[in-house]
């Protein structure tokens, strides 16, 4: 991968594991990205009080707002990641051109592999969760670049991230904007930024 060079070797290793388990995420039955989502559904709502500690620190949040801003939107969204992930994997029936009459034809929607997640301060969790749980209903990996300006939140999430996931399926990555430079500088195939 020469077009990484310039990048900070740790990233760009990082990087290339993501490329590889990307990769490898095609081969794999979707049910596997199901089970996996609804798993971190489960170790979101067992990890609240950690969750509500983290952002009272950062924002003064209550343990209410956190729960009805950050907690309870992210596992709305898991729920229904889980619910519909069987119809978004199904292949879509178009209509074939004229020039084709006759013929069927459809729109299978694939992976696009290794992205990343670049988080917001002001809602800090589930404004980098949620996308995380679009991107493995996928069937892509992630590197998650949360906010600095939330070191409590970034650094839990950091920590449940590497309690839960696989490290080439999922990273965080702490730092300030330098780190999001040179994690812009990566070939990553799609960037979730808000």
């Amino acid at each position: 991968m020469e077009k990484l060079a310039g990048i900070d070797a740790d990233f760009r290793v990082m990087f290339e594991k993501h490329v590889t388990r990307a990769q490898k995420l095609r081969t794999e039955p979707w049910q596997n990205r199901k089970k996996l989502i609804k798993s971190f559904g489960e170790f979101v709502m067992q990890n609240r009080q950690r969750i509500h500690e983290a952002l009272r620190a950062d924002l003064g949040k209550s343990e209410t707002e956190t729960d009805i801003s950050e907690v309870f939107p992210l596992i709305t969204e898991i729920k229904h990641a889980v619910r519909e992930l069987g119809n978004w994997v199904e292949p879509e029936p178009i209509d074939a051109p004229i020039t084709y009459l006759g013929t069927t034809s459809e729109l299978q929607y694939e992976p696009k592999g290794a992205c990343l997640i670049i988080g917001p301060w002001n809602f800090p969790f589930m404004l980098t969760l949620g996308p995380l749980v679009s991107c493995l209903a996928a069937g892509n990996t992630a590197i998650i670049k949360p906010s600095e300006l939330t070191p409590n939140t970034s650094q839990l999430m950091r920590d449940m991230v590497k309690e839960f996931f696989e490290e080439d399926l999922v990273t965080v990555i702490e730092g300030d904007a330098q780190v999001a430079m040179q994690l812009l500088k990566l070939p990553f195939d799609h960037i979730f930024f808000t």
